[in-house]
């Protein structure tokens, strides 16, 4: 470990400074790039910051900045009291929020261990946010279903899905702790084929930040997502929450075709 600590300092003392950039910001770009390119492995202890800072050549402030958005982006763990110090932290799990191949294969790519727990499921009548989305009429019937979804045995994420009962009638029934969209295909032959969602970054709600193991005045990300099978039809409503701290968020896309217009 001792020796890790030394190839930091080496490698710090040759950093340079662009002009056009914040020191902390390419102190803060280069220690990530390290971690996620495996160069400093998890657990990997840095060293302390008054021999970090003088291999830089920049002022301790300069270097607690960049580490406090290491820390708070979840690349770094810092450890008070004797024995402690500044870590590498567990890689974030990266999911595509675009990606309609569902949560639990994407985790199972990027961590570990991915596994989800049921808080609810029941059959209720549709509330009128979740009936507009899923173009049902008032007093229709949805299935109810939130769980907490982990990565390597840490709460990343909480769903509140919402499906029409008619679609669906005995979805309660089956096991709901793996991939529901798989179920949705397998089962019911109403995969969703696309969604319309929206990002509301915000302060994680208390009693969220209970089930997600994370103080109350935590940054998150909250999803709010339809999706529809291929013939169009809503098949989900769901609102979701993220610990940007544990899970890295993704959004891809592509270039569409300028449709052509009209003939001036």
């Amino acid at each position: 470990m001792k020796s890790l600590q030394d190839d930091i300092v080496r490698r710090a003392r040759g950093l340079a400074f662009p002009a056009r950039r914040t020191a902390h910001g390419v102190i803060r770009g280069w220690l990530s790039d390290l971690i996620t390119n495996g160069d400093l492995p998890k657990g990997t202890r840095l060293p302390a910051e008054r021999e970090l800072s003088q291999a830089l050549g920049v002022s301790r402030m300069t270097l607690r900045q960049a580490m406090d958005r290491l820390q708070s982006s979840g690349y770094i763990e810092r450890v008070v009291g004797r024995g402690g110090g500044s870590f590498v932290a567990l890689q974030r799990p990266t999911v595509d929020i675009s990606n309609l191949m569902g949560l639990s294969p994407q985790l199972m790519r990027t961590a570990g261990t991915a596994s989800s727990t049921v808080l609810a499921a029941e059959t209720v009548a549709v509330p009128e946010r979740v009936a507009e989305a899923l173009e049902l009429e008032a007093g229709a019937q949805v299935h109810w279903i939130r769980r907490i979804r982990f990565a390597d045995g840490v709460p990343v994420v909480l769903e509140n899905s919402f499906f029409p009962r008619d679609l669906f009638p005995d979805l309660l029934e089956r096991n709901l702790t793996g991939s529901l969209y798989k179920l949705m295909d397998s089962e019911y032959g109403n995969a969703p084929a696309s969604a319309e969602e929206e990002l509301r970054p915000a302060i994680v709600a208390v009693d969220d930040a209970a089930l997600l193991h994370v103080p109350r005045d935590t940054l998150v990300l909250g999803t709010v997502r339809t999706a529809r099978s291929a013939e169009g039809v809503p098949v989900e409503y769901s609102e979701d929450v993220f610990r940007t701290d544990r899970i890295r968020i993704m959004v891809s896309g592509r270039v569409q075709a300028e449709q052509p217009g009209p003939v001036e």
